[in-house]
């Protein structure tokens, strides 16, 4: 069962950082274009708060509040591309890299 649950959540981790990076990527791209906030946006921003650690799910409830605002688009785009950069790094931090030291350090993909 130990084994299943390491597989799970490295399997987890990695989901985790594709959809940060996907949110930081639409942030950023809709506030540098000026696009209009929409329902897709919004998904993106619960699909990544949803799946983030405790440390970074601050950060990521933050942007995804942003969404629920009554502001302009390019103010929500910026705000949630500062709040989803502040919670990769917290989530990029708290991931035991192999090259952290060995009391620590896991592979990248245990077990496989």
């Amino acid at each position: 069962m130990a084994t299943g649950l390491l597989h799970l959540h490295n399997l987890l981790r990695w989901i985790i950082l594709v959809l940060l990076l996907v949110s930081i990527v639409k942030a950023y791209t809709g506030w540098q274009s000026k696009k209009e906030f929409d329902a897709a946006d919004k998904k993106t921003c619960l699909f990544t708060m949803i799946a983030g650690m405790i440390a970074a799910i601050v950060f990521l409830t933050l942007a995804h509040g942003v969404a629920k605002k009554n502001l302009d688009s390019t103010t929500k785009y910026k705000k949630a591309f500062y709040f989803f950069v502040v919670a990769l790094v917290l989530i990029l931090a708290g991931v035991p890299w192999p090259f952290r030291g060995i009391e620590i350090a896991r592979p990248l993909f245990p077990g496989m």
